[in-house]
């Protein structure tokens, strides 16, 4: 996405010269900069690319959600006066427009920038809530075919890694290779090493579709 497509450009035009744009490569951490002399965490804005986030409890990794390009990015819990210490790193290469506290405190007193930001954290917890009713309200199984369908690519999926995708989706590793394995042996797909395949496609869109038509 370029600069002037953005939803917060107009109202950060006026500061380009104090808002560097950083590189992050693929799987690595976003450091967690400060600039401020109250050790608040600098603010990111995403240009392009993918950050997954999640949350340390103990020895648990618990996903919390994933955004793209035009999302707001970084420690944000503590413009709520909270401090959630989450974690972040990118899925694949991203640039961000980094705000130290000083700048992000300025823009938050503009109107428009102001409801951009909340506008789309709204949503981003809106969505966050979606997908935990999600693991409520649906089968593991009708759960796991909406990830295959909406990841696939001619009936073919790159095989993730199972740990990650146990905590993108909630399961646990027993459950997820039973649930697969249940839709191996009912003959809805097929797996090697490399790939997951799809063999009856309209017998896994009977057990996804209501998942995605949910999460749009």
């Amino acid at each position: 996405m370029k600069l002037e497509q953005i939803a917060i450009y107009d109202s950060i035009e006026g500061y380009m010269e104090q808002i560097p744009v950083i590189k992050v490569k693929k799987g690595e951490y976003i450091t967690k900069r400060r600039s401020s002399r109250d050790g608040t965490p600098n603010k990111y804005y995403i240009l392009n690319g993918q950050i997954r986030v999640w949350n340390n409890v103990g020895s648990r990794k618990i996903w919390v959600d994933e955004i793209g390009e035009d999302w707001f990015a970084g420690d944000l819990s503590d413009v709520y006066e909270e401090y959630l210490n989450c974690e972040s790193w990118a899925v694949k290469d991203t640039m961000l427009l980094e705000f130290n506290d000083e700048i992000f405190e300025k823009l938050l007193n503009d109107v428009r920038f102001a409801k951009a930001f909340y506008y789309k954290m709204s949503q981003r917890v809106y969505h966050m809530y979606k997908r935990m009713l999600m693991n409520s309200m649906y089968s593991q199984k009708e759960i796991l075919a909406s990830y295959i369908l909406s990841n696939s690519k001619k009936d073919r999926m790159v095989c993730p890694n199972m740990n990650a995708l146990c905590e993108f989706l909630g399961f646990s590793r027993r459950s997820l290779y039973n649930t697969l394995n249940d839709l191996i042996k009912d003959g809805t797909l097929e797996k090697d090493d490399n790939y997951i395949y799809i063999k009856d496609r309209e017998a896994l869109e009977d057990q996804g579709k209501h998942v995605i038509e949910y999460m749009l």
